[in-house]
């Protein structure tokens, strides 16, 4: 007889928020009105003129900047995936092999 109890598995962040069908559907509204695109778009030119501003011509500071924008753009696009049950994946096909008998 097992005796160990049972572990619930830990959702994920994402997980947690998708468990709400209220979540996902004011979700998708929000990221589907024009003018969410339009308020992400210029938030993130904002952020990077602010990060060009701050490098003042030095190159680890430039470096440090690049990863910012980096970083931005990733959690921007968390946010608008935030609602999709999976993230899509990429499969290799043979079509992408050179010729090499020519």
């Amino acid at each position: 007889m097992n005796t160990q109890p049972t572990v619930p598995k830990n959702r994920s962040p994402k997980e947690e928020y998708r468990a709400s069908a209220y979540n996902q559907a004011k979700h998708r509204e929000l990221i589907s009105e024009p003018a969410f695109a339009a308020a992400c778009h210029f938030a993130l030119l904002e952020h990077e003129r602010q990060i060009v501003a701050q490098a003042n011509g030095n190159p680890n500071m430039a470096m440090a900047g690049f990863f910012r924008i980096q970083g931005a753009v990733e959690i921007l696009d968390t946010l608008r995936n935030l609602a999709d049950s999976a993230t899509p994946t990429t499969t290799r096909s043979n079509n992408d092999n050179l010729n090499h008998q020519v």
